[in-house]
């Protein structure tokens, strides 16, 4: 039979491995929310996770926490709150000293960024989660900002200085046999290399990428590929494959009904019809763009749908109609353009705003660890006055006691005499204290005044007494600088308790320090 200590460590144990199987059930929800645009329902849930993350001693769970709120907030655009929640990971992940959760709040917040816009910054953190994950020696990490360190090139424009990241990230994916992964690098390299009019070189990777794309439950990504394996045939002018192709990739954002990418894909086929002479169906294609863009809404949409109909009319002999539509292409172009930077300013002050907080408080940090290092210099230096003080008084009080001594002996001579009374009226003097006390007001200002208010009843040594107690100065040390017995200094400790009401179990000394 179990005894009761064996019984209380089993319901311990399954009672944590019940918290860690509700806390990973919690996190899927999440991310099934996540995916599925519930964002409101992933921030309850969030919470939930986050009343629940404060028993994990280890800290990885809060950290979970925040970089779930990072992923919420990204995908709702609240782009200044994302930065917060991964940057608060950040610190919480450095607090903990986990090398693989740092790696993924900086490759986080680098993805923030490269959607604001932000290309430079964007890079800079991606590089840092580079650097870590090249440390920790996972190479499934590493092709994540490889590819992303890749993709943010490219978004600058830079395409040559893309393809070497992609092909690192391509060949150890390679390696781990990850296919679908492979794929989507694949692909990123074949549009740098038909941003770089390598065209051959680009088909070549869309083909590939194409066929381990095969079966895949994401159609959709099939389709894409079809869809750049078609607008390569159109840069290389073989209108016919283009067209062949972008009726594959048509039939299937038709069956997903995908509206958008359903617009660049009779956009395609407009142009290709139109290349070819083939008016009506140009137009066909042009007028079915132009009804999905009146049900979208969207001005990228309606900026495709008027190119579209201008090429057809075009294709039609119709010049009159087509510089009606080429007209009002120019002028939704300029629109979209207008409205892309105006969210793009939008965006780069959300940016701007939460660095500014960042730059303050780090400021404020700053300042307070140079005040903090200010007070423990000031601190030490009144401490080594008041040793010195005490110092200077154990010895003249010695110097004191052998005069008299001789004095009482008989031997001292007149001169004796003299230098007795001058080092008495040395140690009965206030000029030592005066400056120790101005030394000790300039650290602590308010702190005699505050418990002579709070405590009148104190004398002007038992306030002397508190002053030396807070610097944490042993007995003795305070007796030498006060030049009284030990046995003095115990008396007023008593008193200055009694006083001052504080329990005799109390350390006078972690009292008056914590005032």
């Amino acid at each position: 039979m179990a005894s009761p200590r064996t019984k209380k460590r089993s319901a311990t144990a399954t009672s944590g491995q019940t918290e860690l199987q509700d806390f990973a059930a919690l996190s899927k929800q999440i991310d099934r929310c996540v995916e599925e645009a519930d964002y409101e329902a992933a921030i309850e849930l969030i919470k939930r996770l986050e009343s629940r993350a404060t028993n994990d001693p280890t800290g990885h769970a809060i950290w979970i926490v925040h970089n779930q709120y990072g992923r919420v907030y990204q995908r709702r655009n609240e782009f200044g709150s994302s930065l917060e929640a991964h940057n608060r990971a950040l610190d919480i992940a450095a607090e903990i000293n986990d090398l693989r959760c740092r790696a993924s709040s900086l490759h986080n917040i680098g993805l923030v960024y490269q959607y604001t816009g932000s290309y430079d910054v964007s890079l800079e953190y991606f590089n840092k989660s580079y650097v870590l994950k090249v440390q920790i020696g996972d190479d499934r990490l590493l092709t994540t900002t490889l590819h992303e360190m890749g993709n943010t090139l490219s978004k600058l424009g830079r395409h040559e200085a893309a393809v070497p990241l992609f092909k690192e990230a391509l060949a150890i994916k390679e390696r781990l046999g990850t296919a679908w992964s492979t794929a989507s690098t694949m692909m990123s390299i074949g549009i740098c290399f038909q941003h770089m009019n390598k065209l051959d070189e680009s088909l070549e990777y869309h083909f590939s990428a194409l066929a381990l794309k095969e079966g895949h439950p994401n159609i959709l990504s099939y389709a894409y590929s079809l869809q750049n394996i078609a607008e390569v045939y159109r840069m290389q002018e073989q209108f016919e494959k283009a067209i062949e192709f972008a009726l594959r990739g048509l039939e299937i954002k038709r069956k997903q009904n995908n509206r958008l990418d359903i617009g660049t894909s009779l956009l395609l086929l407009t142009e290709a019809h139109s290349c070819l002479g083939n008016g009506t169906d140009a137009l066909n294609y042009a007028n079915e763009l132009a009804a999905v863009a009146d049900t979208m809404g969207m001005q990228h949409t309606t900026t495709m749908s008027c190119r579209a109909l201008s090429l057809a009319y075009e294709a039609l002999g119709d010049p009159a109609a087509a510089l009606q539509w080429h007209k009002r292409f120019h002028e939704s172009l300029m629109k979209e353009r207008h409205d892309e930077s105006i969210r793009r300013v939008e965006l780069l002050m959300v940016v701007h705003e939460f660095d500014k907080t960042k730059h303050r408080a780090e400021l404020e940090r700053l300042r307070a660890e140079a005040l903090e290092r200010e007070l423990a210099l000031k601190n030490k230096e009144l401490t080594t006055l008041a040793l010195t003080l005490a110092q200077k008084n154990e010895a003249l009080t010695r110097l004191k006691y052998d005069i008299e001594k001789a004095y009482q002996e008989g031997n001292a001579a007149s001169r004796i005499s003299g230098i007795r009374r001058e080092v008495a009226a040395t140690l009965s003097g206030d000029t030592s204290w005066h400056v120790f006390e101005q030394q000790f007001q300039s650290v602590h200002n308010d702190f005699l005044q505050r418990i002579s208010s709070r405590y009148p009843s104190l004398t002007a040594i038992e306030l002397r007494v508190c002053s030396l107690l807070k610097l944490q100065l042993s007995t003795k040390e305070i007796a030498h600088l006060l030049c009284i017995e030990p046995k003095s200094v115990e008396v007023y400790r008593y008193r200055i308790r009694k006083k001052m009401n504080v329990d005799s179990s109390a350390n006078l000394a972690s009292f008056f320090s914590a005032l």
